[in-house]
């Protein structure tokens, strides 16, 4: 299991089911290093959506997930990933 699942498996108790099957189960896992997670989302309105709307929660889970550090979560969404322009 990496990081973000942990993450994931946080935040499904932390947010209703529909938001999180709606919001959070379309993401990926794309990279960590040891100051940041990168989540890779379906299109930039998760990301907008996502960093506006649960960047609390995010945050939270993740913290709990690696005890207590403030590590960053970078949203990138597939088009920009292709190094498409947005």
């Amino acid at each position: 299991m990496n990081l973000w699942e942990t993450v994931l498996a946080r935040i499904e108790t932390k947010v209703n089911r529909h938001s999180f099957y709606t919001w959070f189960r379309p993401t990926s896992f794309l990279a960590e290093d040891q100051s940041s997670v990168t989540v890779r989302v379906p299109n930039g309105l998760f990301k907008d959506w996502l960093t506006k709307h649960y960047s609390g929660v995010i945050a939270e889970a993740l913290a709990e997930a690696i005890r207590g550090t403030n590590a960053p979560v970078g949203v990138v969404h597939r088009d920009l990933e292709r190094g498409e322009k947005r």
